[in-house]
């Protein structure tokens, strides 16, 4: 008797980027043989009549398009397109970012009896070049605290420490008892990650390059300088972290949130919370606080100029 094919709901929240097209034509792509349902969540009232997306040929693939009845916000979005699915496995994509066809394989292949929730490497693009560097340059080591790997002495430039939301694929039971924060302004996908891994869910991540992520499209939250939602969330989550990683998140993000926006008062309040901790950050958050004192665009291309050195000095091509 032939075994039944697994279905895999691929949920893609979208505020109507021409870029979801692209994101969509990359799950059709996928070369497992898996049944893949996508949703694409619109974040907005009701779908527009002018928003279509193209029927796939392959009868295997399977469109929906919802509305959240928003604007909610993403994690809204992805919670709604995981309520609507059918799969045994929900992945997530962002609709400014792309899959390469092995990304589902490769992420069902980690999810083994063991894991709950699997990650991959990407590669990032900046302003329609490509960082052939794999990204992140270490992965996440088997029962290495989530908390640590992503904060704890953060190191500058892309190869840092990185899970990055359009490669999670993780097993249904996950979402059903873990689901993403709604309202969260800032940090969702690691406010997400580490009430995962509390849940007593496990974490694993591999070392393949599945994904391209596309960096400082409009409207990312990640370009932004709100400092005031990072303090609020990152004192949220201090019984979930180390000393060490609070601190080194504290100057690595908020300060240099804070340092971006030319807050003063920001740079006082966080300042004062460093040393309310007792405990020095190490030098990588420090140099990436410091990169807030420059525009986030000549901070993006110094990245991408270092990011090309090392490549051509690690004779990648």
């Amino acid at each position: 008797m032939e075994r039944p094919r697994d279905v895999i709901s691929v949920v893609v929240p979208t505020v109507l980027r021409p870029e979801v097209r692209r994101a969509v034509s990359s799950v059709v792509a996928q070369d497992c043989d898996s049944v893949i349902e996508i949703l694409v969540v619109v974040d907005a009232m009701e779908v527009p009549p002018s928003f279509v997306i193209e029927t796939p040929q392959r009868t295997d693939r399977i469109v929906r398009v919802l509305a959240t009845g928003g604007p909610y916000g993403a994690p809204a979005a992805r919670n709604l397109g995981a309520r609507q699915s059918t799969g045994d496995f929900v992945a997530f994509l962002d609709d400014d970012d792309e899959w390469l066809p092995v990304h589902l394989s490769e992420a069902l292949r980690v999810l083994d009896a063991d894991v709950g929730l699997a990650g991959t490497r990407v590669y990032q693009e900046v302003d329609g070049s490509v960082i052939s560097q794999p990204v992140p340059s270490t992965v996440l080591a088997p029962n290495q605290k989530m908390g640590d790997y992503l904060f704890r002495a953060r190191k500058p430039g892309f190869g840092r420490a990185s899970m990055f939301t359009s490669t999670l694929v993780c097993k249904r039971e996950v979402l059903a008892q873990v689901p993403w924060l709604e309202g969260l302004k800032r940090h969702q996908d690691w406010d997400w990650l580490l009430r995962v891994e509390e849940a007593g869910f496990k974490i694993a991540q591999s070392g393949a390059v599945t994904a391209i992520i596309h960096v400082g499209t409009s409207g990312s939250i990640s370009a932004s300088a709100a400092w005031t939602p990072s303090l609020a969330w990152i004192r949220d989550q201090a019984d979930r972290l180390s000393g060490q990683a609070y601190v080194d998140f504290l100057t690595a993000q908020t300060l240099r949130y804070a340092i971006q926006a030319r807050s003063f008062r920001g740079t006082q309040v966080v300042l004062r919370e460093i040393r309310r901790c007792r405990q020095l950050p190490r030098i990588g958050p420090v140099v990436i606080a410091a990169s807030g004192l420059f525009p986030r665009g000549r901070s993006m291309s110094v990245a991408k100029r270092v990011a090309n050195l090392t490549r051509r000095t690690n004779g990648d091509r």
